[in-house]
């Protein structure tokens, strides 16, 4: 069953599973960043010298080009849907990506001009790079489980179409959590008391069509309050 949808023992889908797993995908990571790190830091006292490095550079530049092309494809998809499950997927493919280019400076500077020290300081560089990214992503999927407020950007999207509707009077109780890549909208609109029941509706049904057209991945629900004009 897609996630978004709904079943007898979870009204509002199940999008949260996207924050679980992003959240999971994020610890998983930071551990293999601490883990590259930890060797980095060994690597400083205890330095190999590399070998067979032709070899290494081939290898690793094939693995470089087909991670870098999933890498691509899934941002793609991830800055399409918003799904975090995507994009933390994405970040567990850069923690191959990441060590996989230093390694390849790394044996290419050892192969060319004898630099053999330079292995650990790409593993430190990229270690920290992964842990920024994982506790981006960690983070981002915390708020969501925590029902935090929709994006600035999202919520004033949701004014706009309001405000830009010529029959609704005003809005309050404008509340937005997201779980997922779902935005879950609530509002209060404002509209004249003497309209009728299907007017009203009419007017709300104009409202919510066109927060989703802003907004496809939208959940919204709107009460209508009579004012007096």
């Amino acid at each position: 069953m897609p996630p978004n949808l709904p079943d007898d023992d979870h009204r509002f889908g199940h999008t949260s599973i996207e924050d679980l797993i992003a959240l999971a995908q994020s610890i998983l990571v930071i551990a293999v960043a601490g883990y590259i790190a930890w060797q980095g830091w060994l690597g400083f006292f205890s330095p190999s010298p590399l070998v067979a490095e032709s070899t290494g550079i081939v290898v690793m530049a094939i693995s470089i080009l087909a991670t870098a092309l999933l890498i691509t494809w899934q941002g793609k998809v991830a800055g399409e849907t918003g799904s975090k499950i995507v994009a933390a997927d994405r970040l567990h493919y850069l923690s191959d990506l990441v060590p996989a280019i230093g390694a390849m400076i790394a044996l290419a500077a050892s192969s060319l001009f004898g630099i053999d020290w330079l292995d650990p300081v790409i593993a430190l560089a990229a270690a920290i790079f992964l842990l920024l990214n994982a506790r981006r992503i960690g983070i981002a999927a915390w708020h969501s489980l925590m029902d935090r407020r929709a994006d600035i950007d999202d919520i004033e999207t949701i004014q706009n179409v309001i405000e830009a509707h010529p029959n609704v009077l005003g809005f309050h109780d404008l509340k937005t959590r997201t779980s997922g890549s779902r935005v879950f909208v609530q509002l209060h609109l404002e509209l004249d008391g003497a309209l009728s029941l299907n007017e009203a509706h009419a007017i709300s049904a104009s409202v919510k069509h066109g927060i989703l057209d802003a907004m496809p991945q939208a959940d919204v629900i709107i009460h209508k309050d009579p004012v007096k004009r």
